[in-house]
């Protein structure tokens, strides 16, 4: 069920490589999609990275969210010496409804939130109402066939 998760960007920071082995540095951020005013937004939680760390991608019917962090802290006090280390990449696939504009397609990053917003397709009609008109009084019937 793991790999199945991984395969989709939705892991939960552990793998498992072909073989049962564990690999590290693997996280899956936060992620959201709404719809507001006409548009799909997707924001994902990104705290800690940098903008150049980030990649969007759309291909074919599915955004892709991709990037890689690396935090390292050195801290001496009063002679204690300690270091902070986060690490990993990151893959987190959104598929995207049919008829989406790609050319819409705008992304920022800030506070450590990257948004994703796209315009959705405008809703088709699944039908219409036909005025039903009168026939000019006096005139001959003609039969439906």
């Amino acid at each position: 069920m793991d790999q199945l998760f991984m395969d989709f960007g939705m892991g939960r920071g552990l793998g498992l490589r072909s073989g049962g082995d564990v690999e590290f540095g693997t996280w899956s951020p936060q992620v959201d999609v709404v719809e507001r005013d006409g548009n799909l937004l997707v924001r994902a939680d990104l705290p800690g990275m940098k903008q150049e760390d980030i990649q969007v991608e759309v291909r074919e019917d599915l955004l892709i969210l991709e990037g890689e962090r690396n935090f390292e802290q050195e801290e001496e006090q009063e002679g204690i010496w300690r270091m902070e280390r986060d690490f990993g990449s990151f893959q987190r696939v959104v598929p995207l409804p049919e008829g989406i504009d790609t050319e819409s397609i705008q992304a920022r990053f800030e506070d450590g939130v990257l948004e994703v917003s796209m315009k959705l397709p405008q809703a088709r009609a699944l039908g219409r109402r036909i005025e039903v008109k009168g026939g000019a009084k006096g005139a001959p019937k003609k039969p439906i066939h």
